[in-house]
């Protein structure tokens, strides 16, 4: 079975938590989420449930 494989990228505004992703059933345990480039530690820095990737820290002004 192929590997799909499909990227979404956003610009953080410093109080903005929730980012939909046109993904439909994410979890934190399939998905690989970096802030500017640093990898995030999923169910700590993150979680990813359904359409949607909640950090527990918004990500800073212009960070993507």
């Amino acid at each position: 079975m192929p590997l799909n494989i499909i990227s979404s990228f956003f610009v953080g505004d410093g109080e903005k938590t929730r980012f939909s992703t046109s993904v439909r059933d994410i979890h934190s345990s399939n998905i690989l989420v970096f802030v500017n480039g640093i990898i995030q530690i999923p169910d700590q820095d993150y979680v990813a449930d359904y359409y949607d990737v909640s950090f527990s820290i918004a990500p800073f002004a212009g960070a993507n």
